[in-house]
């Protein structure tokens, strides 16, 4: 998964919703991260340069498997059930994103209210 790879280059020991934020834009060809990249212009050089200056560098990272934090798995649980609620067999992007944007108060969204300099990204993006 992108996000865990995020979690382990910055040598950290969690995968939280500002990781996952930063996969969306890697992914870089689902709607979500079209939406930032080519709408928004959310750059993924942008994007991991506001998470190292976010989070910094750990010492952790090392395991095969980085656990999610409750935030990032409350994001997860959300994006399926978009997925379900649109009829999608799949979760895309675009649900990962929604789901992000729906807790306000994460670090997910702290990110991209800097990435996008304004005080709320909901209004934003949706």
């Amino acid at each position: 998964m992108l996000a865990q790879s995020e979690s382990r280059r910055l040598k950290l020991d969690y995968v939280g919703t500002e990781m996952l934020v930063v996969g969306i834009v890697a992914e870089g060809t689902d709607t979500g991260s079209r939406v930032l990249e080519t709408q928004l212009n959310v750059t993924l050089v942008a994007a991991m340069a506001a998470l190292d200056e976010d989070v910094g560098t750990g010492d952790g990272g090392k395991a095969l498997e980085i656990p999610f934090t409750a935030g990032a798995k409350h994001v997860l649980e959300d994006a399926i059930e978009c997925a379900k609620d649109q009829g999608s067999s799949s979760v895309g992007t675009a649900h990962l994103l929604r789901a992000v944007l729906r807790r306000e108060d994460g670090n997910g969204v702290r990110l991209l209210s800097k990435l996008l300099s304004c005080d709320t990204p909901q209004a934003t993006i949706e």
